[in-house]
């Protein structure tokens, strides 16, 4: 890694990423990427299994079923495969193979092999022999189920979950009056599980082809190094503003720590202190970032914001020991430093601030 640092290089490789890597849209995560089993194509499986029974007890009758036929191209609605619908998960066959999902009516037999990250590599023609043996009199009908298109293994055709769900969305309407809450529910979280997953896929997929471009990856490597320095400067200021402020923090300090976000280009000392007047503690933070120094305080209660008196109690306090500050929840105070500030000055500026908390903490005891 060269000494010196190309700042217009570094601008050009955040541009064209910015261009060429769009951000993924920012969702609560989902209960089933909370539990940490979204990947899972066992798990995924039995969800669709669930869901395409209509005798299950989810109340949304053949929803999947008819969004599957329209995917597929098989029919119009559910009615189309017959009666006496039939789900079987892993239906094994003679060499020892299993199906993923196999469907069957007194007409049809629809074979759908479940592929969310997996290569398309498993024994079809095994798949093959078996719904030809075992269902030689209904329609047949082979299909892969993926991610993303382009998984046709002849004679199975292709659908992704995308289009999967874009029919059980437009059909979904006239299900909801009938459906089971509880399983709507259930229903709606493996739809945005998987729809994260798909997006997401596409991103790395995109991130691949901008790192594997000329030398955009050596360019990023590089970035990213000087980048991680740059973070352990920011932890060796606070660490050294910690040292210089040593222990005079006052009787009423219960803690001092430093802290920081895994990804985050910032870093904080925080004190937290005891104060006769309030019942929580109040929260000191220093925090260093590309900007400077900027100071923040607020009050550490559970469950967050605060409400609106406690908060006037903590502005009422930092107006009494004459400190400028602007209304927000976590109160920023009006002094900054800039980033190549003496830490002195910036120690100073705390031991200013404590002391007067101090002082104030002991008149009011």
């Amino acid at each position: 890694m060269n000494d010196v640092w190309d700042v217009d290089a570094a601008q050009t490789l955040l541009d064209e990423f910015s261009r060429q890597v769009p951000p993924r849209p920012e969702r609560p995560p989902t209960l089933m990427e909370i539990s940490g089993y979204p990947h899972y194509e066992n798990v995924c499986s039995n969800i669709l299994a669930f869901f395409l029974d209509p005798g299950n007890p989810h109340g949304l009758g053949t929803l999947f079923l008819d969004a599957l036929v329209q995917a597929g191209g098989i029919g119009e609605q559910g009615r189309e495969i017959g009666v006496n619908i039939q789900i079987r998960r892993e239906e094994t066959t003679r060499k020892g193979n299993r199906i993923d999902l196999l469907i069957q009516s007194e007409s049809h037999a629809i074979v759908i092999e479940n592929k969310i990250f997996h290569e398309i590599s498993n024994p079809f023609e095994d798949y093959i022999n078996h719904v030809e043996t075992h269902y030689e009199q209904l329609k047949k009908h082979l299909i892969i189920l993926s991610l993303k298109p382009g998984g046709d293994v002849e004679p199975f055709k292709n659908i992704t979950y995308e289009q999967l769900f874009n029919e059980v969305r437009s059909l979904l309407g006239y299900k909801v009056p009938r459906a089971n809450t509880r399983y709507l529910t259930f229903m709606l979280d493996f739809l945005n599980t998987v729809d994260g997953l798909r997006e997401g896929r596409i991103m790395n997929e995109e991130l691949a082809r901008f790192l594997g471009k000329d030398d955009n990856l050596t360019k990023a490597r590089d970035f990213f190094k000087r980048i991680d320095t740059f973070k352990s400067e920011l932890r060796r200021k606070v660490s050294e503003l910690e040292s210089t402020l040593g222990d005079r923090v006052g009787d009423s300090c219960v803690s001092q720590q430093k802290w920081r976000e895994p990804h985050g280009l910032f870093d904080i000392l925080n004190h937290d202190f005891k104060h006769p007047s309030f019942g929580d503690i109040i929260a000191f933070d220093a925090v260093i970032d590309p900007k400077g120094w900027r100071f923040e305080v607020f009050l550490r209660i559970e469950p967050e914001p605060p409400d609106n008196s406690k908060l006037e109690e903590l502005k009422t306090l930092l107006k009494r020991i004459e400190f400028g500050f602007e209304d927000e929840y976590h109160i920023p105070l009006q002094k900054r430093f800039c980033y190549t500030e003496e830490l002195s000055k910036v120690a100073a500026f705390v031991r200013c601030f404590v002391d007067r908390l101090n002082t104030d903490s002991r008149n009011a005891a």
